[in-house]
């Protein structure tokens, strides 16, 4: 007996690259939360002296707002010898 493939569902596009340029949208991205369970990984990746980096297709103002109210993991970012942050913009 043969059977034919389920359908793959499509992904959702990708939101269009004006929401994250929009002068209007920048601050609200402050407000971002983190990923659940990303501030413990990068507490414990620092504290066992793991190195690690960051790599996002998010463009560097809108990280750099992101991060802005997130002083905890700037710190362990600002921390780390060699720290590596790409963003989309970048690359």
């Amino acid at each position: 007996m043969l059977l034919s493939p389920a359908p793959c569902a499509r992904a959702a596009p990708p939101p269009p690259p004006t929401l994250h340029a929009s002068p209007l949208a920048l601050p609200r991205w402050a407000d971002a939360p983190l990923l659940p369970g990303a501030l413990r990984l990068v507490r414990h990746l620092a504290a066992s002296g793991v190195p690690f980096a960051v790599a996002t297709s998010t463009p560097r103002a809108t990280f750099n707002s992101k991060m802005s109210r997130k002083p905890e993991l700037r710190q362990l970012l600002a921390e780390r010898p060699g720290a590596v942050v790409v963003c989309g913009d970048e690359v």
